[in-house]
């Protein structure tokens, strides 16, 4: 299998998960991608994820 490994320079958490959106849905049964790249400080909760259980509330509040 071929893949592209591509690095963003990118640090914004949204434009990063907009990035990888696109290319899970652009990709071809021939191609994949690994996909590199680093946030500035954040918390990202999947669909399916429930806050209380997955992070420290408590300390994040604390810390804005």
């Amino acid at each position: 299998m071929r893949f592209d490994l591509l690095r963003s320079p990118l640090t914004d958490p949204a434009e990063n998960l907009a990035l990888e959106e696109h290319l899970f849905r652009a990709r071809s049964g021939e191609q994949a991608h690994v996909l590199l790249y680093r946030n500035a400080p954040c918390v990202v909760i999947g669909r399916n994820q429930n806050p209380w259980v997955e992070c420290d509330v408590e300390w994040l509040t604390k810390r804005g």
